[in-house]
């Protein structure tokens, strides 16, 4: 199985996560849950890093919001190609920025 969570993308070493948090309603036969994941960089510099979350090929992500130093930054749908040049864009100019993709 690959490793999943938040890994260092420059040596794909684990950011170390601090806490996690779960809430979920069931209502039928249908499931939303709420998964808050707190992760430390502990580098003395900003990092790039790659976050792997598993999902069931019969389950969706409908939102994403990652908080940065008091900061939230709500994820946006886009078109594959145009996702990854807009998150490379962002590093290249040295924003933050978040990328998520399915397979």
């Amino acid at each position: 199985m690959a490793p999943t969570g938040l890994l260092s993308k420059k040596d794909n070493v684990p950011v170390p996560l601090r806490a996690v948090k779960v809430d979920a309603t069931v209502t039928g036969y249908a499931a939303h849950v709420d998964c808050s994941l707190e992760y430390e960089n502990v580098e003395t510099q900003p990092i790039e890093a790659i976050f792997t979350f598993p999902v069931d090929s019969s389950s969706a992500v409908v939102d994403f919001t990652a908080a940065l130093d008091g900061r939230k930054i709500k994820g946006k749908v886009q078109e594959k190609q145009q996702a990854r040049e807009t998150y490379d864009d962002a590093i290249a100019s040295g924003q933050s920025a978040f990328l998520a993709e399915s397979e």
